[in-house]
Order: structure tokens, then C-alpha cells, then sequence
């Protein structure tokens, strides 16, 4: 008599609606679908349904209505976008809508919602009146510079035999994407990949994805959660396919480049940390034929910025010069002769560059000159080079 008046009176009728409508809702959402429907309960009674699918008898089986709908949809009589919509996809995350942000910033609503949609808010915060915990100092994903570029990244190794560089270290972080540019960290282990990936944050912006092999290192978990929190995707390559990560092949590029600047120089091999920095930033801004570059360089196409050499144009690798000494003392020359090992990143200003002095020590320097032909034969400086 309870299930006359209303199936849903009964707790046996009320699960098998229940039942029903949960594979219903299940199957919605594995084709990437939402329910559409305006009733105001999930599962409507008897006595406020309508629906045009319905037959005279409003006592129907679920069952039924379901093998309808699936016969009709199959026969094309019935739309199934009637009980279903299309999938929704996930847009532009935004902490605050346009009424909101019309009336904060006093300004048209339509206004705002155009500016919602050419803007972005990567932090989010939901208002909590209690204030009972703190929010995160984390703003990582703000603080760095966004680039719309794949990042692939691998780690180069300097053979023992020539032991460690002038600074101590043994490998670098190479840093390229698919249009050539190049940012390279020195480091003294495998194991300061980490580090490496900060300065490359901080310096060059966080990319949308860092593609990389399976090294242990370059994996690790502390890695993943730093991309995290910057808003980088971490992806590992499939074991046994270096062709598939492009830093293998910059790594040989700039390997042979470090070589013949080394061997013609005739530098001693502690530089070399030195040398591939130098090689790797006049990589980014050589113009090459690439048609993905469109007779631009890999730094202009990076940046929307044009790449300036005045750093690195007047100077070749390994080459003499002299510079301003200031703690040196009367009546001792204040203008001693070094040799240039490329432009001090972090040191001095922008055009300041690291130069090897005679006691072995590198020091940057801003105020050096090229010597003149007079001075490379002069017998003074012929005695110095001795010693250097």
C-alpha cells in the first residue's frame, strides 16, 4: 500500500531508486558527463515527475526507463543530451568572480570579466574569520616568472683524471629547450640537482614542464615537490631513449665547443666550469637558421626580449688583458696583466668579468682593457706570462 502512494515510503523501493540512480550517475561519468536535470531532489517522488519520457503510469519501473532510453538513443529517436550534457572542462582557476572585483576595484563589471579571462590568480586563499592557523609562506608559483616553454634537462661529467675545476666541481645541470636555448649550472655532485633547478627558477622563470631521464637524482622526491610548488610538471623519459631528451644533444655541442676554446687558448684544464658558462650564454644569443627561430636566437625567442652582447663581444676565451688592481699599493702598478675567463654572473655589474690573476686566484673585475699588439711583444709582459 506505502509503495502505491510512494516508492520511496519504502526502504526496499528507496534503495533500488537509490541503486538505480548511483549506476546512472556512474555511467555519466565515465563518458566525462554531468546530470542535467532541474528537479530539486536527486530522486524525485511520483507526484512531481513529469518528465515526457514517463508513461501514463507514473509507478514505473526505473529498469524500464533506462532500457528506453538506451533503445531510443540507439535507434537515434532520442537526444540523450535531453538527460545529459557535455563534458566540462576545467577553465581559467579564478579565486574571485566579476561582481566581486567590480566592486573592490571599482570598475565596470563587464570590465571585470574581461579582465578575468586575460589574467590569471595562481594563489588562492578562502577566507577563514577565525584565522586559527597561518597561511602558507609559499609563493613560489608568483614570485618566479611563468615561461610557456618544455624545459629538457640532463647532468654532464667531467672525467677524474683531470680532477676537479678551479671551483671544485665535477658535473653541471644543462638546461635546453626545443628552440636552443641553454642554461647551464656547474656543481660539485650529482646530488645538488636540486640547487641546480632553484638557480635555474630564480633566474630563468619555472617552465611548464622539466622533461628528464630516469636518473635517480633528477627524480628524487624532494625535486618533485619543489616543481610542485613552483607550478612545473616533472616528466621522466622512458628508460634507454636519450634520443628522446634534446639536452643529450646540446650536452656533446657544448662539450666539443668547451674543447676547441680550451685547446687553442691553450687554458689549463681547471676552467673548465668557466668556459662552458661562457659557451652556453653565447649559444643563446648566436642568431642560427632554425625555422623554429625564424632568424631570430634562442634567447630573443625565450624571452620577447633582444639579447645583448656587450658583455661577451669584446673578449675571446682565455685572452689577455689588464686590469685594476686597487689594494695595490705605491709604488707598486695598479694596472696588472690577467687573462679573461667570461663574463662574473652575480658579481660586479653587468659588465663585469672574471679574470685570472697571477697567483692562480680568479677575481671579477669590471674595469679591464684588451692589451694593445705593442704590449703582447712587449719583453715586460713576456716575463710576467711566466708566471700565469
Amino acid at each position: 500500500m506505502l509503495c502505491d502512494v510512494n516508492p520511496l515510503l519504502t526502504n526496499e523501493s528507496l534503495y533500488h531508486k537509490l541503486k538505480v540512480r548511483n549506476e546512472l550517475s556512474q555511467f555519466q561519468t565515465s563518458i566525462g558527463s554531468t546530470n542535467a536535470s532541474e528537479h530539486r531532489h536527486i530522486i524525485p517522488d511520483d507526484a512531481s515527475t513529469s518528465d515526457s519520457m514517463s508513461t501514463n503510469n507514473n509507478n514505473v519501473d526505473e529498469d524500464v526507463l533506462l532500457e528506453k532510453i538506451f533503445k531510443e538513443s540507439n535507434e537515434g529517436t532520442r537526444d540523450i543530451d535531453d538527460i545529459m550534457v557535455n563534458a566540462v572542462h576545467a577553465g581559467r582557476h579564478q579565486g574571485v568572480n566579476a561582481k566581486h572585483l567590480a566592486k573592490i576595484w571599482r570598475i565596470d563589471e563587464d570590465i571585470a570579466k574581461k579582465t578575468l579571462e586575460i589574467t590569471s590568480q595562481r594563489c588562492v586563499r578562502t577566507d577563514n574569520p577565525k584565522l586559527s592557523r597561518n597561511f602558507s609562506t609559499n609563493d613560489r608559483t608568483l614570485r618566479y616568472k611563468h615561461l610557456k616553454d618544455h624545459f629538457f634537462m640532463d647532468t654532464l661529467f667531467a672525467t677524474s683524471k683531470a680532477g676537479k675545476s678551479s671551483r671544485g666541481n665535477t658535473c653541471a645541470q644543462l638546461f635546453v629547450t626545443d628552440k636552443g636555448y641553454v642554461y647551464l649550472v656547474p656543481m660539485k655532485t650529482e646530488n645538488q640537482v636540486l640547487q641546480a633547478i632553484k638557480q635555474f627558477a630564480k633566474a630563468v622563470g619555472a617552465p611548464e614542464a622539466l622533461i628528464h631521464d630516469a636518473s635517480r637524482a633528477q627524480k628524487a622526491q624532494a625535486v618533485r615537490k619543489y616543481c610542485n610548488d613552483i607550478g612545473t610538471t616533472l616528466r621522466v623519459l622512458e628508460e634507454n631513449t636519450p634520443s628522446a631528451n634534446r639536452a643529450e644533444l646540446y650536452v656533446g655541442i657544448i662539450k666539443e665547443a668547451v674543447r676547441k676554446d680550451m685547446k687553442e687558448s691553450n687554458c689549463p684544464l681547471a676552467f673548465w666550469d668557466y668556459c662552458m658558462e661562457r659557451r652556453a650564454r653565447i649559444n643563446n644569443l648566436t642568431a642560427k637558421d632554425l625555422f623554429s627561430l625564424h632568424g631570430s636566437n634562442a634567447h630573443t625567442s625565450l624571452t620577447d626580449e633582444e639579447g645583448d652582447i656587450s658583455s661577451l663581444c669584446k673578449y675571446g676565451w682565455y685572452e689577455w688583458c689588464y686590469f685594476r688592481e686597487q689594494k695595490e699599493l705605491f709604488p707598486f702598478n695598479r694596472e696588472v696583466l690577467g687573462r679573461v675567463l667570461g663574463p662574473a654572473t652575480g658579481e660586479g655589474n653587468e659588465m663585469a668579468q672574471w679574470v685570472l690573476k697571477a697567483n692562480g686566484y680568479v677575481v671579477p673585475r669590471r674595469t679591464v682593457r684588451p692589451l694593445h699588439a705593442g704590449n703582447l711583444h712587449s719583453l715586460q709582459d713576456i716575463k710576467i706570462e711566466r708566471y700565469i
